[in-house]
């Protein structure tokens, strides 16, 4: 693979000469069987000439990565046909004159086509038939760096959505404390109409805040997902003829295989995540184009699900596709980040895509981004055929529903268990608060026949909500527990429930809510 350019230098090799590698092996000059060894070699070989670097021999495989025929390639020189970027075969030459071999040496290699490949490079002089050539070795490094990369995309995204939920976390509990303070302002209130509208306005505030933190949760893999069977064919028309309706100058193609499998979902999260990413697409689109949606059955096997991080197995394959700007490839690794975004300011909040990442992630799939500058961009999304999850939602209610008992809040944020007490007694029943999972336990062992009901907070330090829940239920089979979380792993938050918890309450949560969830569990508990 020399890069020379007097292609008449040194001896000229012809169909002879090149027969000659056949015949040494005959006349004992190599190992026995070389020529079969050679085509069966699982990489790509080729043998040039020293002086000219014109290819005199190549294997089998040789030819499926170049996308030549042999007959295409021998005779000429490397550099001729375009195989080995002009830098690499510089290097590739010192490095052979000097040492007089080449050991892993990084190269790039285009096929016929132009397509790159990540390779590296093995190559020896030796001689046949007392002339020297060079064999070179072809190591074809792409699918492992495209799997790393994937792999190092995929912790990257993980440590941001610990991040995220951490952030979300925080941001709910100071969310509850503004959002309770206002519930129990408003029914202190009175006659006072303006302070009551004051405190209805900022109680929307609130609202509107925690439905960006459920972004932040869906995005860190910590929202509640409720799984049904579903036909993904129907929510695609669906969600893609109400984009249609909108968006008049984008034309829409939609192609579902009718044998889809049908997958256990989430409805309105998937409903959600299409419509982002529909909405992403618009915005690429704004002088028109085409989006094109497609849904069909996927089976993905062990060495791709494991770069993944997905079990392998069968999946429903849904694909987005638009004809729009597309992306460069510093702005294509940050598009899953959350408050990562290319609009200008005050058109965009940056977690659309960060929740559709969060909502492929909560159901157990993958998501795989291709965007080209000028061309477009395609999401590629593999969803399991089968899952299951508990359903955790519940129904906000309109009215106070007050009631009489003791309820036990535990809680480690101070403010928080301060105000939760607060609400608890506006309601109209007792309140006993534990500032930590120990200190429950203990006042659950003391005064545990008193107790009615726990409000149990999931996250604390020194003893999970989880921890505390199986203490309690040791001391009393049965207790009524009502998990509140501000942030916590749906695997978690599921195994709970599955072991007798008596449901979920998301913070924030306001009085209305709270009056309702507690009166039902009560009531529950009266009819046992």
């Amino acid at each position: 693979m020399r890069d020379e350019t007097n292609r008449s230098a040194g001896r000229s090799w012809g169909p002879e000469q090149v027969q000659s590698l056949t015949e040494a092996e005959k006349q004992g000059q190599s190992e026995p069987h070389c020529k079969a060894l050679f085509d069966l070699s699982p990489q790509p070989i080729a043998v040039t000439e020293l002086e000219t670097g014109r290819l005199l021999e190549v294997n089998r495989k040789f030819c499926e990565l170049s996308g030549y025929e042999a007959h295409e390639v021998i005779g000429r020189p490397t550099w001729e046909i375009g195989i080995i970027a002009r830098e690499d075969r510089a290097q590739f030459a010192e490095v052979l004159a000097r040492v007089g071999e080449v050991r892993g040496l990084p190269m790039r290699f285009f096929n016929r086509y132009g397509k790159a490949f990540e390779t590296m490079v093995f190559a020896r002089i030796i001689e046949i038939g007392a002339e020297p050539v060079v064999t070179t070795v072809v190591l074809d490094l792409t699918e492992q760096k495209q799997l790393e990369t994937q792999l190092a995309h995929a912790h990257k995204m993980e440590a941001l959505g610990t991040l995220a939920g951490g952030v979300a976390h925080d941001f709910n509990n100071i969310l509850m404390i503004v959002g309770g303070l206002a519930s129990l302002g408003r029914q202190e209130a009175g006659q006072s109409r303006a302070v009551a509208d004051l405190l209805e306005g900022i109680e929307a505030q609130v609202r509107s805040a925690a439905a960006l933190t459920r972004q932040l949760l869906t995005f860190a893999g910590s929202g509640t997902c409720d799984m049904a069977p579903t036909d993904l064919g129907q929510l695609v028309t669906r969600t893609t003829g109400m984009f249609a309706r909108t968006h008049k100058g984008i034309a829409v193609e939609v192609t579902c295989a009718p044998d889809a499998w049908t997958a256990a979902v989430d409805g309105p999260r998937i409903e959600q995540m299409l419509l982002n990413l529909y909405v992403n697409a618009a915005h690429a689109m704004a002088g028109g184009g085409w989006l094109r949606v497609s849904l069909r059955n996927a089976v993905l096997d062990e060495p791709t699900a494991r770069a993944r991080g997905v079990e392998p197995g069968r999946y429903v394959e849904l694909t987005v596709s638009d004809t729009g700007t597309g992306m460069d490839e510093a702005t294509r690794v940050r598009v899953f980040e959350p408050f990562f975004t290319t609009k200008e300011i005050g058109r965009g909040t940056g977690l659309g895509l960060a929740s559709v990442y969060g909502i492929v992630k909560n159901h157990g799939g993958t998501i795989d981004v291709w965007s080209e500058p000028g061309v477009g961009t395609r999401f590629d999304i593999h969803l399991p055929v089968s899952r299951s999850a508990a359903a955790l939602d519940a129904a906000t209610p309109e009215r106070l529903h007050k009631g009489r008992g003791v309820v036990l809040i535990v809680d480690d944020e101070e403010v928080v268990g301060r105000v939760t007490e607060a609400m608890v007694r506006e309601l109209g029943y007792n309140a006993l608060v534990a500032r930590s999972g120990p200190e429950a336990v203990a006042l659950f062992r003391q005064r545990g026949d008193e107790i009615d009901l726990v409000l149990l907070d999931m996250v604390m330090p020194t003893m999970s909500g989880a921890q505390v829940f199986e203490e309690l239920n040791k001391i009393r089979p049965g207790v009524a527990v009502l998990l509140v979380s501000g942030h916590a792993a749906p695997a978690e938050m599921s195994d709970v429930l599955g072991r007798g918890c008596r449901g979920l309450l998301q913070k924030p949560f306001g009085l209305q809510e709270l009056s309702a969830r507690l009166a039902s569990m009560l009531a529950e508990q009266q009819r046992s």
